[in-house]
């Protein structure tokens, strides 16, 4: 989606994500106003892309573009012709990580939790 805006000096086009919509008062990319915009989480989870076409998609590439204010960082992969998987951490608005995870639900990636694995002594 893009908006188009006339400015003194011509027409300025700006192109818009599905993540602009989310942002609380409309404020540009990588501005912060109140202490709502400042919270972030850390999530990790297993990405499962299974079957040729899936592993071929470029699914996380798409949620980067749609979410750019969300980072991600791909902490282990294993990917053959038929099935990748990857533990990545994801880090953002609470509201945008859960957006971007559902994003790549919508692309057809198989998204689940890393539980982390405690011994209590």
């Amino acid at each position: 989606m893009a908006t188009t805006d006339s400015r003194a000096n011509g027409t300025h086009r700006q192109d818009l994500c599905p993540a602009d919509q989310l942002r609380p008062g409309g404020s540009a990319p990588g501005m912060t106003g109140g202490a709502s915009d400042q919270l972030r989480i850390n999530q990790r989870v297993w990405l499962t892309f299974s079957g040729r076409a899936m592993v071929e998609t470029p699914a996380l590439w798409r949620m980067s573009r749609a979410y750019p204010q969300v980072s991600f960082d791909i902490r282990q992969a294993s990917v053959t012709a038929e099935i990748g998987v990857m533990a990545v951490h994801f880090e953002g608005a609470p509201d945008q990580v859960n957006a971007a995870l559902e994003f790549l639900r919508g692309q057809g990636v198989l998204v689940e939790p890393i539980e982390k694995n405690m011994i209590e002594s």
